[in-house]
């Protein structure tokens, strides 16, 4: 009878660590998708729509680094809710660090329901499997982004204003969007209109015209200069609302 009882309690303490052990790995992958050693959160699981979110949830509650009462409230909202945008980490979004092109391809690529299956990165500083390796395979792929020349796409470069407005239109052009009233004339009463590189001058005056970027001030544009996270999501809010609709 005693054996009996010993037995019966060994199996029971067996059954005990294995729950214990299904608890742990539980955990560790509900935890999968916090930010990676690149600052930037996986993109595994999230299910984009081009409809517009539910803000009554107030996702930027969740990052200390957020004040409500500032002007990106809006646009942060609703990347976060869209599954659009993610923080650098479980409590912090970063509003004013600046936006790297990795980070905006996937953006766009989340927006497109992250399609897989378009080969290897033609890109040397694009290494298979990093967390961005399909956005830029996939936006490359489909003339939405281009490399610096036919090797170096620089991910964790900087954004400028008019580089994020040109791959915008080139994804406006890729789903079909309408264009037609690109031409808009009044980016040429900025001062520092000439400073835009060529082939960004039809990408902003479509976006001047649509809305989605508007002058520093009164008299710059300031296309070279960069673009932070909350600016980058509340232009792409702008885009959802005046070019998606």
């Amino acid at each position: 009878m005693g054996a009996s009882n010993m037995t019966t309690r060994k199996r029971h303490i067996k059954l005990f660590y294995i729950l214990i052990l299904i608890l742990i790995a539980v955990a560790f992958f509900s935890t999968a998708t916090l930010a990676d050693d690149t600052g930037w959160v996986s993109a595994s699981g999230v299910k984009p729509s081009n409809d517009p979110p539910d803000n009554s949830a107030n996702a930027y509650q969740n990052f200390v680094d957020l004040d409500p009462a500032l002007w990106y409230r809006e646009g942060i909202d609703y990347v976060l809710e869209a599954g659009l945008f993610q923080g650098i980490s479980a409590t912090r979004f970063a509003p004013d660090q600046p936006m790297t092109r990795a980070m905006f391809v996937t953006v766009l690529h989340r927006m497109e329901g992250l399609p897989d299956g378009y080969g290897n990165s033609p890109f040397f500083d694009v290494g298979n499997g990093m967390w961005y390796t399909a956005a830029v395979i996939w936006a490359n792929d489909k003339g939405i982004v281009k490399g610096y020349n036919d090797t170096a796409f620089g991910p964790n470069d900087y954004l400028t204003r008019e580089q994020m407005v040109a791959i915008l239109y080139r994804y406006a052009i890729y789903k079909g969007y309408n264009l037609s009233a690109s031409e808009h004339d009044s980016i040429f009463s900025y001062v520092d209109y000439d400073s835009i590189s060529d082939y960004a001058i039809l990408p902003m005056q479509w976006a001047f015209r649509t809305t989605l970027i508007e002058g520093m001030n009164a008299s710059t544009l300031n296309p070279k200069g960069l673009i932070t996270r909350a600016q980058a999501a509340t232009i792409i809010m702008r885009f959802y609302k005046n070019v998606v609709k």
